[in-house]
């Protein structure tokens, strides 16, 4: 029985977006947690008040799912709930860069 894993070029690409997405803002910090169907994106904030470092907040941001089947990624967003939406104006993509993009894009779309 094989262990399927998630594309590696497509996850050095997430990995990468999430540095650049960190250098952004000093005071919030973007990483990526794999799993291995998916990563979540998520951002780390620092408390509004002062707290040890424990304290700080972790948001998930989006979540970008692949699926073995078909070799597509999804895009999901998180809403105020904390729960995935599927991002409905993006269709599953073979490669995950035009989702990044798509992120890259839409900053409205981070907390």
């Amino acid at each position: 029985m094989s262990t399927r894993t998630l594309p590696d070029l497509d996850v050095v690409r997430i990995r990468r977006s999430c540095e650049r997405w960190s250098a952004l803002d000093s005071d919030v910090s973007i990483d990526c947690a794999i799993e291995p169907d998916r990563v979540t994106i998520v951002q780390t904030l620092p408390p509004l008040q002062p707290a040890p470092p424990e304290e700080t907040a972790r948001v998930p941001v989006a979540r970008l799912t692949y699926s073995f089947a078909d070799r597509q990624w999804s895009l999901y967003r998180c809403d105020e709930q904390m729960r995935f939406r599927r991002q409905t104006n993006l269709g599953p993509c073979p490669y995950v860069q035009p989702l990044l993009d798509w992120l890259d894009d839409y900053v409205s779309f981070w907390p």
